[in-house]
């Protein structure tokens, strides 16, 4: 079966959507990062706290 090659404008086209849509998303996420960024600093540094109390507690059993 044949398939008739696109024109080179209807690439061109398609190529430009995609761009638009790709920057979009981009925006989105950056958006909502920004939002967010806060409860992100917040999680990890409570992730943090509680890797160093794990950490210090089996120290501590292990010196006595």
């Amino acid at each position: 079966m044949y398939i008739q090659p696109k024109s080179l404008l209807s690439r061109l086209l398609e190529f430009a959507w995609t761009i638009l849509w790709i920057s979009l998303l981009l925006r989105l996420a950056v958006y909502l990062l920004a939002d967010a960024w806060i409860w992100i600093v917040v999680i990890v540094t409570v992730a943090i706290a509680i890797r160093i109390a794990f950490w210090w507690r089996r120290l501590h059993r292990e010196l006595w």
